[in-house]
């Protein structure tokens, strides 16, 4: 069920094969798409730029996305600012099967969320804030704040089995892997459970699940604002601080 081309880019070989292939594929499954509706796709990458703020690269999968257009992207919304190509060339319409990197959303959405254009603002924000309600439900536990070394203390009189984390990055593509290779951790004492990873600044919402829920915030190529700092210092929560991955795995270990 399956055609299988030898490829290789740097030889150029079967490239052509390739492509051909594809259009085989496409026409035996009846892949169509209909340009002439409100866009629909996914999230490829997603990160927090200091200059233009949320910055998302999407994947049109059927209709067109405009400039000016609403959408909703997993918890967020917004409308379009700017929308830009591979060769990074402004670009007014996204046709299906184009990626384009969009800025103009009110937070930063995870690699791998499904987006929707829409007419009006009232219905993205809407149907955004609807899925934060339930986003939240999902986090909420309860608990109090914890440090590091309470966790050292709780694991080894044998007190802790869960360890609540909550990971922050500079790209979704850095949280996923975080998590990733934290979960890789865990053992038959100790399991890791991260309640929330995603890209973006360290948050006063961010403090109270960690307070809530009695989680370490782990902060990757972020730093938080000195009220934030203040607030977690006040809460007793704990920001732990990495530019390098293997010195977060390492303490963790």
């Amino acid at each position: 069920d399956t055609i299988c081309c030898e490829i290789s880019a740097k030889k150029n070989i079967g490239i052509k094969e390739l492509l051909e292939a594809i259009i085989v594929v496409s026409e035996m499954l009846e892949l169509k798409a209909n340009p002439d509706r409100y866009a629909i796709g996914t999230v490829i990458e997603a990160k927090l730029d200091k200059g233009e703020g949320p910055k998302a690269t999407l994947l049109v999968q059927n209709g067109s996305l405009t400039t000016q257009a609403y959408v909703v992207v997993g918890t967020a919304y917004g409308k379009i600012r700017r929308m830009t190509n591979e060769c990074k060339k402004i670009v007014k319409v996204a046709s299906p099967s184009t990626p384009v990197s969009v800025i103009g959303l009110s937070e930063v959405p995870n690699a791998g969320d499904h987006f929707m254009a829409f007419p009006t603002e009232k219905q993205a924000k809407e149907i955004a804030f609807k899925r934060q309600l339930i986003k939240k439900q999902e986090e909420q536990n309860a608990s109090g704040g914890m440090t590091l070394d309470d966790l050292y203390n709780r694991i080894h009189e044998g007190e802790t089995q869960i360890v609540n984390l909550i990971v922050k990055a500079d790209t979704t593509g850095s949280a996923e892997a975080i998590k990733s290779s934290l979960v890789k951790l865990c053992n038959e004492q100790v399991k890791l459970n991260i309640i929330h990873c995603t890209a973006g600044a360290i948050t006063d919402s961010d403090i109270m699940l960690a307070s809530a829920s009695g989680a370490i915030i782990y902060g990757f190529n972020v730093r938080p604002s000195s009220l934030i700092s203040q607030k977690a210092e006040q809460q007793k929560v704990e920001i732990r601080l990495y530019r390098i991955i293997y010195d977060l795995l390492n303490e963790m270990e």
